[in-house]
């Protein structure tokens, strides 16, 4: 594979998740999480064909690791951006 082809595989396998609970967030503009923050994804929803955030953006929600290991949920924080 060429190394366009590898990028672009790797592409893929990380932006094609449209919603999800955990794992890697997907931003269309940038992480706004601080580089020493310890949140962690707690779900993802991504624009469908009938939900859009703004341009085809991607809503996000996050959660502290303590917080998530205590089932507190009052803390949770949201981000949304799009193109």
């Amino acid at each position: 594979m060429q190394d366009d082809e590898v990028m672009d595989e790797l592409n893929d396998l990380f932006t094609l998740i449209p919603c999800q609970i955990g794992g890697y967030p997907f931003f269309t503009q940038y992480d706004p999480r601080q580089e020493d923050n310890n949140e962690v994804l707690l779900f993802q929803l991504d624009s469908q064909d009938h939900i859009l955030w703004g341009d085809s953006g991607v809503g996000n929600f996050f959660i502290s690791k303590e917080d998530l290991k205590n089932k507190d949920f009052s803390h949770v924080r949201y981000n949304w951006d799009c193109y």
